[in-house]
Parts: structure tokens; sequence; C-alpha cells
């Protein structure tokens, strides 16, 4: 695994170096930088798979840190490195996009793993549900920029509009197709927790056959045990009245049969253009603790 560290205290940076040594299941390359304009030019030139980010350096400060950082390199999951004095920057960098924060002087080698891949897993969770979003968006836009037209010459272009019709069709089959291949559950609610849809992952991860018997439906109808459900509707909750993502990592969930599963879950708010919020995206992925 490489890791870019941008941190200017050498006490910090070997603290962090002494950490990954305990690691032995895990070759580490480490790459170290003082300032964010030396660590800005080290991504132009070299990839990395994790960045460990000190907010507090010479020639930057705070959240403006980590968002340089992560304007350079968007698809490589950050984890802040926080002092006791700045820990409140290192949590708005993780509402903005940060995938975890540390507390310096509080870091085993455990934790430190523990966090390093779970980044990694979060952040390719992202990544996939962001490829499947931007596929969806180009064939809607696209569908609609032909639809316009179409509508513009009806009159004369009869035939074309059945052709545009079946592109819009050929278009859905592609996002469908799309979406039961992610090798994660995919699920997603309106703001009464109702479900307007999934993929087959999900719905076989929730005791269903196909997707389609999960429509309007909540998760009273899912398969889950009554201690399950309370925790699914806690975490909706949360989503709907923060307005922030929720991710739970090795969440213990139970059928109502007894068997159990762990599976990492993360919630992720839709909103209108108001910014109200008026969905959840559920993204079900298979838990490293199960």
């Amino acid at each position: 695994m490489r890791i870019l560290v941008v941190e200017d205290n050498p006490a910090d940076f070997r603290l962090v170096r002494e950490v990954l040594l305990d690691v032995t299941n895990v070759r580490f390359e480490l790459t170290h930088e003082v300032m964010l304009s030396e660590a800005l030019e080290r991504l132009d030139q070299e990839k990395f798979d994790i960045i460990l980010l000190d907010l507090s350096l010479p020639d930057s400060y705070g959240i403006d840190t980590f968002t340089a950082i992560n304007a350079k390199a968007s698809d490589v999951p950050i984890v802040i490195l926080s002092g006791f004095n700045d820990e409140s920057f290192a949590i708005r960098a993780v509402q903005k996009g940060a995938q975890d924060y540390l507390v310096k002087g509080q870091i085993n080698g455990n934790m430190l793993m523990r966090s390093l891949r779970y980044s990694v897993e979060r952040k390719g969770m992202e990544e996939a549900l962001r490829k499947a979003y931007d596929v969806l968006v180009s064939r809607v836009n696209e569908c609609m920029d032909k639809l316009e037209m179409a509508n513009q010459r009806l009159d004369e272009e009869i035939s074309q509009h059945s052709s545009l019709r079946d592109a819009v069709y050929s278009s859905k089959n592609v996002l469908d197709v799309i979406i039961d291949n992610i090798p994660y559950g995919i699920s997603w609610k309106d703001s009464h927790f109702v479900y307007k849809g999934c993929n087959n992952t999900y719905a076989k991860l929730a005791g269903f056959t196909a997707s389609v018997d999960i429509i309007d439906k909540t998760d009273d109808a899912m398969n889950w045990s009554k201690q399950s459900l309370e925790k699914l509707r806690e975490m909706d909750q949360h989503v709907l009245y923060t307005k922030n993502p929720d991710y739970k990592e090795g969440l213990l969930l139970e059928y109502s049969n007894g068997k159990k599963i762990r599976v990492n879950v993360n919630r992720i708010p839709l909103f209108d253009s108001e910014g109200r919020v008026r969905g959840i995206i559920e993204i079900y992925g298979n838990s490293a603790a199960a």
C-alpha cells in the first residue's frame, strides 16, 4: 500500500512510521512531505493508495489544506491526522469528503490499519456509485436532448419519435445492468422511508427474490429481526435530520430466522433543488469483519 504522509512534525511522522512497522500482514511504502506545495507537486508525479494529512502545515492551515489536496487527488482516500487543538477542522474535513480522522497521540497499529482499510473500501464504494450516477446522468441528458429535438419536428417526423422512445428504453436497460452488476447492495427510499427501488443484490440481502418485490414497502416488510429493524430506522432518521451521510462498518444484522450477517453500510441523503432531503441512497458491502 502506497501512502503519502503530509506532516511537518518529524516526531509525528516517526510515530506513524513506527506504528505501521507493527503491522506485519501488509507491506507499506511511505512517502513523506512537509509542505502543502511539495505534496501537491508529488501528487502530480506519483499515484498513491491513501493520503495521511496534517491540516496545520507551514504553508497552509485548517480546512484549506484538505480542500487543496482533495482537489488535486479527488480519487484518493484522505485520512486526517488531527491534533487536540484542531479537531474541529478535522471534523469539517470529514463532512467535506475526508474518509476519517485520527487524533495524534491516540494512534496504535490496529486503529491506524483499520482506518486505512475501511477508508480505501469506503472510497471504492463512493467511486462505484459515482460512476453509476455519471452514466445515469449522461444517458438521461442524452435522451432529453434527443427528445427535445424530436418534439420540435414531431409533426414532420413521427417515426423519429418512436426511435427515440426506443433509445430511452435502451438507456434504462443499460443503467439496470450497471446497477445490478455493481458488487454492492444498493437501494433508495423517499423521505418517508418507503423503498422506491433497489438492485437484485440488495433484494436478496433483504430476503426477497427480486427488486420489484421491495418497491413501495418499508423496512417493516423486510426479513429483519426487531432489533435490526430498530438499528436501520435509527440510521435513516439520523441521515434525514442531520442531512449528512452515515457510515457503519461491520454492522451486525439479524434476520427474523436468527441468521446473522455483518455488513458495511453507507447511507447518503438525496437533496432537491431547495436543499431539502427527499430520499436516501443505501449501499451495503461485505464486511471484512464478517
